[in-house]
C-alpha cells in the first residue's frame, strides 16, 4: 500500500515539476 502511495506521490510532483519548468523557462531566457 505504501509503495503504491508513493509512486503516486513522485508521479504528481515530477508532473508539477514539469509544468513549473515550462512556467519558468521563458522568464529564465528572458533574463
Amino acid at each position: 500500500m505504501r509503495e503504491a502511495v508513493i509512486a503516486e506521490v513522485s508521479t504528481q510532483l515530477s508532473e508539477v515539476v514539469g509544468v513549473i519548468e515550462r512556467h519558468l523557462e521563458p522568464t529564465l531566457l528572458a533574463v
